[in-house]
């Protein structure tokens, strides 16, 4: 059984699989781990935290998603492996990682962070190895990333853990990958991101986002990929005066391409 941190990551995975002829079953984790309270990281809470914090929808679906991932991956019959594809420079995959490491026996891993991919034109592509979800179907066949499968071993179980748990005892908002490794912080550490990207302009949310999201894809690891959690910050501090907006639709029906911001002048 194979195991993806995101949707899509699991539907390349699916068609890479059959592919090479195989029939093996890929679950992929509905929530993202990086963001919200994770000690105890029960799905519940979780959901709660994302409509109180994010405004999101309390949606049973996704409960049920995420509480059947769970069930499914340690109630598995015994001689089943379980393969985790990932990389470690993504903070979602990542954290992901560890909390299944935490809860099951024993797992086999693809980081595709130890591997080097190139583009269409054979030149180097490193952004490739920051996620799995970046990774294509074509690639994972003709790389053959599933024999680099990778057990893991007691030392590093013991290292993951340590670390995960260092983070899950301090239990803030955030998670952030540092090259001293991952790290918990407040909800209000990607702010500075994003005024970065604000100007004395009127400019759309939309751009604002965008900007955000790849310069926290630059550099060695991928950070926060939710563009829902970085416009809820963007709203926080429009709320906090921090920087002016306007709404086409009225103020209470804030959205990404009908709002826009500046700096206050």
């Amino acid at each position: 059984m194979h195991v993806t941190f995101g949707a899509s990551a699991a539907g390349s995975l699916r068609i890479a699989l059959r592919a090479l002829g195989r029939t093996d079953a890929v679950l992929y984790l509905p929530d993202d781990l990086s963001l919200g309270p994770i000690n105890p990281p029960d799905p519940r809470r979780r959901v709660q935290w994302a409509a109180d914090e994010l405004g999101s929808d309390d949606d049973p679906a996704l409960l049920a998603h995420i509480e059947e991932f769970w069930t499914t991956v340690t109630t598995l019959p015994a001689g089943t492996e379980l393969v985790a594809w990932m990389s470690r420079r993504y903070v979602t995959e990542y954290c992901g990682f560890l909390e299944l490491l935490r809860r099951v026996p024993s797992l086999s891993v693809v980081d595709v962070a130890d591997h080097e991919f190139v583009g269409r034109d054979g030149a180097p592509c490193p952004d490739i190895s920051q996620a799995f979800a970046y990774v294509d179907d074509q690639r994972i066949v003709g790389m053959n990333l599933l024999a680099s499968a990778t057990p893991v071993s007691a030392a590093q179980r013991i290292s993951y853990g340590a670390e995960w748990q260092r983070v899950r005892e301090h239990d803030r908002e955030l998670r952030v990958l540092t090259p001293e490794g991952l790290t918990s912080v407040p909800i209000d550490h990607f702010d500075a991101t994003i005024l970065s990207g604000i100007t004395r302009d009127w400019q759309s949310c939309a751009r604002v986002m965008a900007r955000a999201l790849t310069s926290l894809g630059e550099g060695t690891f991928r950070q926060v990929s939710s563009d829902v959690f970085l416009f809820e910050r963007l709203l926080n501090l429009i709320d906090d005066e921090v920087v002016e907006g306007r709404n086409k639709q009225g103020e209470e029906l804030w959205s990404l391409f009908d709002s826009s911001v500046r700096l206050p002048k």
